[in-house]
């Protein structure tokens, strides 16, 4: 974000009390960073705690990013939270605050497209869980 954009929006939420953004948690809105998994077994989240700010490590699967992409929860690794329009791990940090990382089935469906593109998953992988999911006889 360019200084004068991020002047302005800091300009524009200092008026508004304590609400999501807390005035000035512009500059601390906590970033999750994602990418391929060294080990190939999907996408590693990586995120701090929001309880005790320990560098935390999520690691979605590629299977368990099909099922999200179709808007289904995989088994019990990943719950669907209504308020939060999307999914997040079912796990808790080592201080027993909820892992707080949400991902919604678009960015499983971009995860899952950057994991065909690095050769980590085929794109017949990804669409014979589809099919498997949705119960239709594959191929």
């Amino acid at each position: 974000m360019a200084e004068e954009d991020r002047r302005a929006l800091l300009n524009e939420v200092s008026g508004m009390g304590f609400g999501s953004l807390g005035g000035l948690g512009v500059d601390d809105h906590e970033s999750v960073k994602a990418s391929l998994d060294k080990d190939g077994r999907g996408v590693m989240f990586r995120l701090a705690c929001q309880g005790c700010g320990k560098p935390l490590g999520v690691v979605a699967e590629w299977p368990e990013l099909v099922y999200m992409s179709q808007g289904i929860p995989p088994g019990n690794s990943w719950y669907h939270s209504p308020a939060d329009g999307c999914f997040m791990p079912n796990l808790r940090c080592g201080c027993s605050t909820p892992i707080q990382l949400g991902v919604t089935p678009d960015e499983c469906t971009k995860h899952l497209r950057s994991g065909i593109a690095g050769g980590k998953i085929s794109s017949a992988q990804v669409n014979g869980l589809v099919q498997q999911i949705h119960g239709a006889p594959q191929r």
